[in-house]
């Protein structure tokens, strides 16, 4: 029981004291000289009474002053200019504290904030600052020290980092950094752009192939969709950095364009374009003698009068007594007692109508020292007709009929 006497009388005790505290703080209430000692509270009319908002009545003063041009907002009842406040829109800040009324004017109040870089780059979200004091706003982060005039600086995002030509960033926060090597979708060039903090860099599809100061990483040209790894001295800086890779026998004609086929009897090796350029002497002309198939083939084939050796090595002129119809067909030799020409720079004998250039079955001499050998008597003709290429043709009956080099000879290959 006595405790809780002693409870009751605790509650009531705090409670009359709240309510003279509330009665004291009631300005109607208060003397002349209360009122004008007190603060916040101003002698009007004969009465005492709340400075409102935006007014203020420091102690010892009888009259509500304005707050400040640019300050006039504070709680009810303010009783020194430093509750004076200004209220700061994102993007604004109050740079220079006022110290006086008389020199500090509406002009040190809120006011956009700069474009700045380094520890000038600066952001602010919507705030307050008391008469005297100056705005505390944020600094923009690391690698994106850098805010425009042509947005206010009212978030972290307007914060940014400025990308060279060949530069990108790949992942929110982070620095430019090169553009790597790149196939297809991943063949990208920039040049220089603006990326804001908690953005990446775009690809730019609306900027025309041939808009090189649009801004933005853009995509390579179809047919040209790789890029180089970057050095110290390369970057995926513009668009003529995309390439091509022309396969083996194919070549760029025409600047922009895709691989073509090599013409037939020219081939290339495998070789990079880039864009805006062609292949420069690619397609050569196969080995002496050989040929391709077809277009964008390789030179794997004799033309008439060669025999084929090997790829990549030079085609051979038909030898003496054979003839050569190309490709990769073998020689064949001529009919018996016939022969060829020397070949010259053309090859040489294309076909069998080649066979039959001065070489006819000589005569022996009676005495048989000629040098000509006797054919035995079962394979001594007795008439020999034209070899081929030399028309009809019927010699006399000889007795003794040889045949002389190089007719009889078999070339060895």
């Amino acid at each position: 029981m006595r405790c809780k006497f002693v409870f009751l009388f605790l509650f009531v005790t705090a409670l009359f004291s709240v309510s003279e505290s509330l009665a004291n703080d009631n300005c109607a209430e208060l003397s002349e000289a209360d009122c004008i000692s007190r603060g916040g509270c101003g002698w009007i009319m004969e009465a005492c009474a709340q400075c409102v908002s935006e007014f203020f009545s420091p102690p010892g003063s009888s009259i509500c002053n304005p707050c400040p041009e640019g300050y006039r907002n504070s709680p009810p009842r303010a009783s020194a200019i430093t509750q004076c406040f200004a209220r700061c829109d994102a993007g604004q800040w109050v740079q220079t504290a006022c110290t006086d009324q008389t020199s500090c004017s509406g002009d040190n109040a809120c006011a956009p904030i700069p474009a700045g870089t380094g520890d000038n780059a600066r952001w602010s979200s919507a705030h307050n600052v008391n008469w005297g004091t100056i705005s505390s706003i944020n600094l923009c982060p690391a690698n994106y020290l850098n805010t425009s005039s042509l947005f206010p600086a009212d978030a972290q995002n307007r914060c940014f980092t400025q990308c060279t030509a060949g530069q990108w960033v790949q992942t929110i926060h982070t620095a430019c950094a090169l553009i790597p090597t790149g196939t297809g979708d991943n063949a990208r060039w920039s040049n220089a752009h603006n990326v804001n903090w908690s953005q990446t860099s775009v690809e730019n599809h609306l900027c025309g192939w041939n808009d090189t100061t649009c801004a933005g990483i853009r995509p390579c040209p179809a047919n040209y969709l790789n890029t180089p790894a970057p050095t110290s001295s390369l970057f995926n800086d513009k668009q003529e950095r995309c390439f091509t890779r022309c396969a083996a026998n194919f070549h760029v004609a025409t600047a922009n364009a895709a691989c073509v086929e090599c013409v037939v009897g020219r081939f290339s090796e495998q070789h990079d374009v880039n864009f805006g350029s062609t292949s420069v002497n690619e397609c050569r002309s196969c080995p002496a003698g050989c040929t391709t198939a077809g277009l964008g083939l390789p030179c794997d084939r004799a033309k008439p009068g060669f025999r084929f050796v090997q790829t990549g090595q030079p085609c051979s002129p038909c030898p003496v007594g054979w003839f050569c119809t190309g490709g990769t067909a073998t020689p064949q030799a001529c009919p018996f007692g016939c022969t060829t020409a020397t070949p010259g720079p053309s090859g040489g004998a294309r076909d069998i109508a080649g066979c039959g250039v001065n070489n006819r079955i000589q005569v022996c001499g009676n005495d048989g020292n000629d040098g000509c050998i006797k054919l035995p008597a079962a394979v001594r003709p007795h008439s020999h007709p034209a070899c081929p290429g030399e028309g009809s043709s019927s010699p006399p009956n000889f007795d003794d009929i040889s045949i002389t080099d190089p007719g009889g000879h078999i070339p060895v290959f």
